[in-house]
């Protein structure tokens, strides 16, 4: 059964990207998302590309647990990285800060992106 989230299409398939689970999140994947971050503010964009392709290949596993990063590296191009990492940031309520999007006051995100309860 696959798993809800926003269509896509990578190549000439449509995907459904689901939302990265709290424990994705929890294990690595918002690590990655602000390593990602990271990267681009110390100007390293192609560097990027890595923990992009990792967290896009986590959220997409849920629904093709048979994906692999590297076969996703010849899916993904230069006109649809941005596309796809968005939309796997969008699925999962996430900034392309790598901050949460605020659902419910007294969780408001803080400039360093950790939560508050102010």
């Amino acid at each position: 059964m696959m798993i809800a989230g926003t269509k896509i299409t990578i190549g000439e398939t449509e995907y459904t990207v689901p939302s990265l689970t709290l424990k994705q999140l929890r294990s690595g994947a918002l690590e990655k998302i602000r390593e990602n971050d990271q990267l681009i503010t110390d100007g390293k964009a192609w560097e990027s590309f890595v923990p992009r392709v990792q967290v896009i290949g986590m959220a997409l596993r849920r629904n093709y647990p048979d994906l692999t990063d590297d076969a996703l590296e010849d899916l993904l191009d230069m006109r649809n990285i941005n596309e796809v990492w968005l939309a796997v940031l969008g699925a999962s309520d996430l900034r392309a800060d790598g901050g949460a999007v605020p659902a419910d006051p007294p969780l408001t995100p803080t400039t360093s992106g950790q939560q508050s309860d102010s």
